[in-house]
C-alpha cells in the first residue's frame, strides 16, 4: 500500500498531500523500502511554511516530504473561499487502491481528484454523486456509498451508479437516515447503520452480496436476525458509527449505551460480540 495521506495545513483553508519522495517513481510498483524518517525523536515545530497557489509544492522542513497544495480560495469557481476537508475517520477509503485518485469534501460537494505521482500534480475530475463514499479495494474505477436509502456502486468511467442493496428491503419504511457504508477489501461484504441519526441508529446490517446473506442487529430489541442476541443493549442505545475490517469478518461499532466503553466488536462468522475493554478518544481503524 502506498503511504499517502491527505492533511489540513495551517490556518489557511486548503488540502495538502503529504507524500514520501519514493512514491513519485513512474512505474507504479510498490517500493520495498522508503527513504523516510522512522525514529521517535522529538523535533521542534518549525515556523509555518509559505504555500503558493493550488498546484504548488514545498518540502517539509523537518521530514523532507514533498507537500502538494491541491486547493486554494479559487479551487471551486462558484464557491470561492470554501473550506475543504477529508473524511472524519481513517477507516474511510479516501484514496483509490493505486493512489491515483482521491476525494475531498467541500461546500460544492464531494470533489474527485486525479493524481499523477510522476508529475506530482492533481486535478479536479468532477463531483461524486454518492453520500459517504469510499473507494473500492479492487479497482480505482469504483466507489461505494449511499444513494438515498440504497447502497450503491458508482463507476467513474461510466458515470453511472448501480444498486448493491436497497435498505428498504431489509427494514421497510424505516425512519430517518443511514450512516456511511463500510466495505471489505474484496468489495463483497458491507456494513451499514440506519434508522436514526448518529448516536441513535437502531440497526446494524452486515451483507454479503456474493451469497445474498444478511445479518441484522437490532439494538432496541437486542436481537440478531430476529432472535435474542448474545449481548444485551439498553433500550436507548444507539450507534454512532460502524466499520468493517478488510476481511469482512469483523464489524466494530460504537455509540451511547453500547456495552464496554461504548464500543463493541462483532465476529460475524461466529456471532460473538466482544465489548471494548479499553477506552480511547477519536477515531480508530481496524
Amino acid at each position: 500500500m502506498h503511504r499517502v495521506g491527505v492533511r489540513l495545513v495551517g490556518p489557511v483553508r486548503l488540502v495538502g498531500l503529504a507524500l514520501l519522495p519514493a512514491l513519485c517513481q513512474a512505474h507504479g510498483a510498490h517500493p520495498l523500502t522508503y527513504s523516510a524518517t522512522s525514529d521517535r525523536h522529538i523535533r521542534p515545530e518549525p515556523p509555518l511554511p509559505h504555500f503558493g497557489p493550488a498546484g504548488s509544492s514545498i518540502k517539509d522542513p523537518i521530514f523532507g516530504s514533498r507537500i502538494l497544495r491541491v486547493t486554494d480560495a479559487q479551487a471551486v469557481a462558484d464557491h470561492p473561499n470554501s473550506a475543504f476537508y477529508t473524511p472524519a475517520g481513517s477507516f474511510v477509503q479516501a484514496w483509490s487502491s493505486d493512489s491515483r485518485r482521491f476525494f475531498v469534501r467541500s461546500a460544492a460537494g464531494i470533489l474527485l481528484y486525479e493524481f499523477d505521482p510522476a508529475a506530482f500534480a492533481a486535478k479536479q475530475a468532477g463531483v461524486l454523486p454518492l453520500d459517504g463514499p469510499g473507494f473500492s479495494g479492487v479497482t480505482n474505477d469504483l466507489l461505494y456509498g449511499l444513494s438515498g436509502r440504497r447502497i450503491a456502486a458508482y463507476s467513474i468511467a461510466a458515470h453511472t451508479a448501480s444498486v448493491v442493496l436497497d435498505l428498504d428491503t431489509v427494514v421497510p419504511n424505516y425512519p430517518q437516515y443511514q450512516y456511511a457504508v463500510s466495505v471489505s477489501a474484496d468489495d463483497t461484504k458491507f456494513a451499514v447503520s440506519f434508522a436514526g441519526i448518529q448516536d441513535t441508529f437502531r440497526y446494524l446490517l452486515w451483507y454479503d452480496r456474493t451469497t445474498g446473506t444478511r445479518h441484522l442487529l437490532d439494538l432496541k430489541e437486542s436481537t440478531l436476525d430476529s432472535h435474542p442476541a448474545p449481548i444485551r443493549f439498553p433500550k436507548d442505545a444507539g450507534i454512532h458509527s460502524q466499520e468493517i475490517d478488510r476481511s469482512g469478518r469483523y464489524v466494530s461499532f460504537d455509540g451511547p449505551g453500547v456495552p464496554g466503553h461504548n464500543g463493541c466488536f462483532w465476529n460475524v462468522a461466529t456471532g460473538i460480540f466482544t465489548p471494548q475493554t479499553n477506552k480511547w478518544s477519536g477515531h480508530g481503524v481496524m
